[in-house]
C-alpha cells in the first residue's frame, strides 16, 4: 500500500532505492564534461593562488605581527631594546638557525631563556597550522576525484 502511494506521488519520478525502469548512460555528453573540466580547471587554480597568498602574504605576516608582540615582551624580560627583542623572536619563531638581525644578543636571564622556549612551542604550533591551511586547498580536487566531499 505504501508503495502504491509513493508511486502515485511521484509520478515522473525515478523509481526509489534504484528500481531502475530503464538502464542509466554512464557517458556524458562532450559539453558536460568540457565544462567540468573547465570547472576542475577553475579550482585548481583557486588553490594555487590560495596557497601563493598565504606563502607570500599570510606566512610573513603572522610571524611579524608575533615578532613585535613576542619581541616587546622578550625586551622588557630582558631589559634590552625593542629591536633586539624583535630580531630574537623573529629569529625564533622563523625556526631560524642564525640571528636575522644585526648585534642580536641571546636571551641570558632564566626569565629571557624561558620566554624564549614558549616562543618557541608557538613557533612549532604556527608551522603545523600553516601546513594544514595550505595543504587543505590542495587536497581538495584528490578528495573530489575519491568523492570524499
Amino acid at each position: 500500500k505504501l508503495q502504491f502511494l509513493y508511486f502515485i506521488g511521484s509520478a515522473g519520478m525515478p523509481a526509489p532505492y534504484g528500481e531502475d525502469k530503464e538502464e542509466a548512460h554512464d557517458e556524458e555528453p562532450p559539453d558536460t564534461a568540457r565544462i567540468r573540466q573547465q570547472d576542475n580547471n577553475k579550482e585548481k587554480g583557486y588553490a594555487c593562488g590560495k596557497m601563493t597568498c598565504m606563502i607570500v602574504i599570510g606566512i610573513p605576516a603572522v610571524i611579524t605581527l608575533l615578532s613585535i608582540v613576542f619581541g616587546g615582551i622578550l625586551a622588557a624580560i630582558e631589559n634590552t631594546s625593542f629591536e633586539n627583542g624583535f630580531w630574537v623572536a623573529a629569529t625564533i619563531l622563523s625556526t631560524s638557525s642564525m640571528p636575522l638581525g644585526d648585534n642580536v644578543t641571546l636571551p641570558s636571564s632564566d626569565g629571557g631563556m624561558f620566554f624564549s622556549v614558549i616562543c618557541g612551542t608557538w613557533s612549532m604550533g604556527l608551522f603545523g597550522i600553516f601546513v594544514v591551511l595550505m595543504s587543505a586547498p590542495a587536497m581538495d580536487p584528490v578528495y573530489a576525484l575519491l568523492r570524499l566531499r
